[in-house]
């Protein structure tokens, strides 16, 4: 993910952890704050970090890329 990707999310998005002992777990973005960004699993994974809770995670945008969204047009 780069900056004006970052600058484009919306809470409901979904990403990617691309590295660390949590690479590859697929997340939804909670809350945005600067560049500070809490994501939580979409399935039951657990993230693995040590000293982050298991189903919360407060990671930087340097740290995800993002997965295309599916958008539903209503």
């Amino acid at each position: 993910m780069n900056k004006q990707q970052f600058e484009n999310l919306k809470v409901g998005d979904r990403c990617v952890i691309k590295r660390g002992l949590d690479k590859g777990i697929i997340c939804e973005v909670r809350y945005i704050e600067n560049d500070s960004i809490l994501v939580r699993p979409v399935d039951d994974s657990v993230f693995r970090a040590i000293g982050t809770n298991k189903k919360l995670r407060l990671t930087s945008w340097r740290e995800l890329d993002i997965i295309q969204n599916k958008k539903t047009e209503s």
